[in-house]
């Protein structure tokens, strides 16, 4: 079975009210040096090279065993570590941090992917935001091959979610006079009650080699939430570019 198109109505969803799709960015990595002075320099603005993403667990590993590190040579201990007999090398894995930026990620969604507890998580924080001109994920319905459904369905959607929004400006917009007689208005986690879950919100997402590839076997799995599958691909897309031998081994779906 084939990794399945979540965009195959994306171009219904253009014009659909207050439509936003996902985001993710590359925004970090763990950058190490040869030397302390090295990294110094690097912190200090002068330009230095780093060592390579792919590199680095088989030139951590190097520690264990007390050889002299390559650029071809740790490339290919970092693929061997994570394949090797009986039991992978996993620690190497543990030293490589990956910061992503999540945008356009519903609110049900994100509370489902923190519970990854293997990562930390920055999320937008609905009671200080002004929601009043929030954007909204709307389904995929990759699996619906009608579109004259799929059409049907968005307009029933549209018309919920700006219902929702009117209501969250309408309790935003309620007041009351507090003991000092002063009149202030209703509180943003008070009125963000009336938001579906559908919500768009935001996060930073932090998590080291060994766990982004657990999560990513769980998460690109078919019994994964689609909107989770959708963020884990495009995890998986950015980390491929930069560093395809950290994947090695990775047991994902056909067509990825």
């Amino acid at each position: 079975m084939s990794f399945p198109n979540f965009d195959r109505w994306k171009h219904l969803r253009t014009n659909l009210f207050n439509n936003v799709e996902i985001q993710v960015s590359l925004r970090g990595t763990t950058f190490m040096f040869d030397t302390e002075e090295q990294l110094m320099n690097a912190l200090s603005g002068k330009h230095e090279a780093h060592i390579h993403p792919d590199r680095l667990p088989g030139y951590l590993a190097r520690k264990c065993y007390d050889s002299e590190p390559t650029p071809e040579g740790d490339v290919k201990l970092t693929r061997n570590l994570i394949t090797k007999k009986p039991k992978p090398h996993t620690v190497p894995s543990e030293f490589m941090t990956w910061i992503f930026e999540i945008d356009g990620i519903s609110k049900s969604a994100l509370t489902q992917l923190d519970r990854h507890r293997m990562a930390s998580f920055l999320q937008q924080s609905g009671r200080w935001m002004d929601r009043s001109e929030t954007r909204f994920v709307y389904d995929s319905y990759y699996e619906i091959d009608d579109e004259k459904t799929v059409i049907e369905w968005y307009k029933e959607d549209a018309a919920e979610v700006e219902r929702c929004l009117k209501e969250y400006k309408q309790r935003r917009g309620r007041t009351h006079t507090n003991a000092k007689g002063e009149t202030v208005a209703m509180s943003r986690q008070s009125a963000r009650r009336k938001l579906t879950l559908d919500f768009a919100t935001g996060t930073f997402l932090a998590i080291n080699t060994l766990s982004l590839r657990n999560a990513l076997e769980l998460r690109l799995d078919t019994h994964a939430e689609w909107e989770i599958r959708r963020a884990a691909k495009l995890m998986w897309d950015k980390v491929m570019k930069v560093a395809p031998a950290q994947m090695n081994a990775l047991v994902l779906p056909e067509g990825l």
